[in-house]
């Protein structure tokens, strides 16, 4: 993840995204948190959210958001949503659906909804960063690092995805 500063004069026009594999993740947070879904995992596709214990994954609780799959991929809703994350965003996440959001965010709608569909669409674990563009106008950030885990009771129907972000707020 960069940690250069980025200003509304150097920020692209479009927000920008780098996939790749979990063992590349910068941030210990994101490391830890995709450690324990490998282990619940075990030799499973993806756990179950029913196998989570947030207890043992508490320091991540503040930049995770759980997110229920509706209509294989078709909406996607915020059940649970951390400070740190909620206070990335500009428009309220708690119990909204990106559809909801999609009228006061919508290419930042486009965007997480874009990765939130690759994770349901594949059935595996993401791990991205990125820049916000200047489209992005509800980030409260620039340069972000994430992890998106699906879960799922029943294979191969991913019903939930497990998310952590870690987000670099703009320089003054």
């Amino acid at each position: 993840m960069s940690t250069l500063a980025a200003t509304p004069f150097n920020l692209p026009d479009e927000t920008v995204l780098e996939y790749f594999p979990l063992d590349r993740l910068q941030s210990p947070i994101l490391h830890g948190a995709a450690a324990y879904w490998l282990r619940l995992r075990g030799s499973r596709r993806f756990p179950s959210r029913e196998d989570l214990n947030p207890a043992r994954f508490s320091s991540a609780l503040r930049h995770m958001a759980l997110v229920r799959v509706m209509g294989d991929g078709a909406e996607f809703e915020y059940r649970i949503v951390g400070d740190s994350l909620a206070g990335a965003f500009s428009v309220p996440l708690q119990n909204s659906r990106l559809g909801e959001i999609a009228t006061k965010a919508p290419s930042t709608v486009t965007v997480i909804g874009g990765v939130y569909r690759r994770c349901v669409q594949s059935g595996e674990p993401l791990a991205l960063s990125g820049t916000t563009g200047r489209n992005a106008s509800t980030a409260m950030f620039t340069h972000f690092e994430a992890v998106v885990l699906p879960l799922g009771v029943a294979e191969p129907v991913v019903d939930h995805l497990l998310t952590f972000m870690i987000c670099q707020p703009p320089r003054p």
